[in-house]
């Protein structure tokens, strides 16, 4: 028996042995280029093959796969997520009414490339520019502790040098 012959004479092309693994685990599209093969000539061979059972197949394959992703990611997100913060001492409770020295350390503070480079300065109501935000007192040095500024150092540095701070 002759093989079966494409419109313009030549003889189809067999399909490969593992045509039905490769088209589980590629797609169609990627079998095109894994066997350097036109649409038509993989589209025969689904036939050949049995083209419901195949789809069905892949259809099983891919879901199995997108699901052990989703589950790959979730454990990956368990095992980055950040430890919750735990308050350092001289850092958790910063006095209600904060004096000018300890402010204009914490406005200093800011101001350094490490805190963020803010434009801090104080406005003649006592209230402070952050940034382009007007804020309290209490909300710039709130701001300041955020970033790293270390209160108890502060007061330590004030009762070193009284009145040298400004």
């Amino acid at each position: 028996m002759r093989p079966a012959t494409s419109s313009n004479g030549i003889p189809n092309r067999r399909k490969p042995d593992d045509f039905e693994i490769a088209f589980i685990e590629l797609g169609r599209v990627q079998c095109e280029v894994f066997y350097r093969a036109g649409r038509a000539t993989i589209t025969r061979w689904l036939e050949e093959s049995g083209k419901r059972r195949l789809l069905d197949q892949r259809k099983k394959f891919l879901k199995a796969q997108r699901a052990a992703e989703v589950a790959e990611r979730r454990r990956s997100r368990e095992r980055l997520a950040p430890e919750p913060r735990r308050p350092q001492p001289g850092k958790i409770a910063p006095p209600a009414d904060a004096d000018d020295e300890i402010l204009h350390l914490a406005a200093r503070w800011l101001q350094r490339r490490a805190a963020g480079g803010w434009v801090v300065y104080e406005l003649p109501d006592r209230w402070w520019m952050v940034g382009t935000i007007r804020r309290t007192p209490q909300e710039m040095l709130d701001k300041a502790l955020a970033k790293g500024f270390d209160l108890d150092r502060a007061q330590r540095q004030i009762a070193a040098f009284p009145g040298n701070i400004r």
